[in-house]
């Protein structure tokens, strides 16, 4: 019907096309059903709030609300408490926003009303945000951003859906830190300059706080490592001007695009129940308290360092040979240049030590195992990948030179084996060594 096809194009974002296929459903409309009337009237209303939180939606979502719940539509009804929620937030009512919100989580909860939420998690993240700060069913609220981030993995979704999630999970995760071969930071998609810092330094304490964010840090450790020489009093200044300085470039990342951001809800200005200072509109990023330091659980924070860490545990208790191999290439993938290069901290230079063997070590098994398959380009493809990095790792070049003979191409494997020699001598002002050089010159010749 035409308000399938408007409901579909409002979930695609292309709401002047869902406003044309809903209006040309409006013509087919029975005038004697009240349940068809208060659909239409509701995706009206749905498509205005995306851009305008007016007056006039509220009775309309009002209406459609108590007459769901004068016919026991619980699951519909649920779904205009969401939207009720998300024009009395918008609208700056947040004790209005806050008791809807509380019911549909609840009931949602209960019931197993998951999915309707991850769909709307995509397009009105901020409420979430809001049920997190107000600790509202916040075990359900993880489930379903956790749940929402994953359907981009399901079998079943086409490859044109699985593309726009991903275009959607670029701004999904709260922070995401890239550090193999980079020093970036990104709030909510958003990357963060250098100049957002202030002070260089305090974005290497940032990014060292959420590597270590599975540790509750103290003050005393984070000055004894980044200011040794400062005097207490002065680093003591230094690190409460940090923590704000971080605490505002979050609210300020999160807050663009929310309508309003410190309005008073109108019930409180009458005196009525709960005080509004107890309503929050994200979560707090960082807790300090008795002198320690530590990051929320309530964010998603990817960063490619940990990922890569966690992949390197797993690896040696899979036992599941395919299985084994599509994780030592999601590790390999992972890397992309030494970690946080050019940053000489002492914790920064071990770490880099440690993922950079770890890193040449899963990538010269992956290639033994790639070419014991059989599977020659895929084992030249890591070998040319690993020589990015490493770029004298004879393993690689013994490698490609055998998968070339092996693919018949002895002209190829040649002139990787002179390439070889060439590097070496420009690299170490030495010719390759004799066992070496009679090793592939051997392959090569037969």
């Amino acid at each position: 019907s035409y308000s399938l096809i408007g409901d579909s194009y409002y979930w695609l974002d292309k709401l002047n096309k869902a406003d044309e296929f809903y209006d040309m459903a409006f013509r087919y409309i029975n005038e004697n059903s009240e349940y068809e009337k208060i659909q239409f009237a509701v995706s009206k209303a749905l498509l205005i709030k995306r851009t305008s939180a007016v007056a006039e939606i509220e009775d309309v979502l009002l209406k459609a609300y108590n007459y769901y719940e004068e016919q026991k539509m619980i699951y519909s009804r649920v779904q205009t408490a969401f939207h009720l929620a998300d024009f009395y937030k918008k609208s700056g009512n947040l004790l209005k926003s806050f008791q809807f919100l509380k019911e549909v989580l609840t009931v949602s909860s209960e019931k197993e009303y998951s999915a309707f939420l991850q769909r709307e998690i995509l397009h009105e993240r901020e409420l979430f945000d809001f049920a997190l700060a107000n600790r509202i069913n916040n075990r359900f609220v993880k489930e379903i951003i956790n749940s929402a981030a994953e359907k981009n993995k399901a079998d079943w979704i086409s490859d044109e859906c699985r593309q726009r999630f991903e275009e959607k999970l670029e701004s999904f995760n709260d922070i995401h830190l890239i550090l193999f071969g980079k020093n970036e930071v990104r709030i909510r998609g958003r990357q963060q300059d250098d100049s957002a810092w202030g002070k260089k330094k305090w974005k290497l304490i940032f990014i060292y706080l959420l590597v270590s964010a599975r540790m509750t840090l103290s003050k005393d450790k984070i000055i004894d490592i980044f200011y040794p020489e400062t005097p207490a009093e002065s680093a003591e200044n230094i690190f409460h001007q940090m923590i704000s300085k971080f605490r505002n470039l979050f609210k300020t990342a999160f807050a663009e695009g929310t309508s309003r951001e410190t309005e008073k809800d109108k019930s409180v200005k009458k005196g009525k129940q709960k005080n509004i200072d107890d309503i929050k509109l994200i979560p707090s990023l960082i807790s300090y308290e008795d002198k320690q330091l530590q990051f929320s659980n309530d964010f998603i924070i990817y960063i490619d360092s940990v990922e890569f860490e966690k992949i390197t545990k797993k690896l040696p208790v899979i036992k599941d040979p395919s299985e084994k191999l599509q994780m030592m290439e999601k590790a390999i993938e992972l890397y992309k240049g030494d970690f946080m290069d050019g940053n000489y901290e002492t914790w920064c230079e071990e770490l880099r030590t440690k993922y950079r063997t770890e890193f040449i070590s899963i990538s010269e098994e992956l290639i033994k195992k790639l070419y014991e398959k059989g599977e020659y380009n895929k084992a030249m493809h890591y070998s040319e990948y690993l020589l990015k990095y490493d770029p004298l790792n004879i393993v690689c070049y013994e490698y490609i030179i055998n998968s070339m003979i092996k693919l018949d191409k002895p002209q190829i494997a040649m002139i990787r084996y002179n390439q070889l020699v060439k590097f070496y001598k420009k690299e170490y002002d030495e010719t390759l060594p004799e066992k070496i050089s009679s090793k592939l010159k051997k392959i090569i010749t037969g």
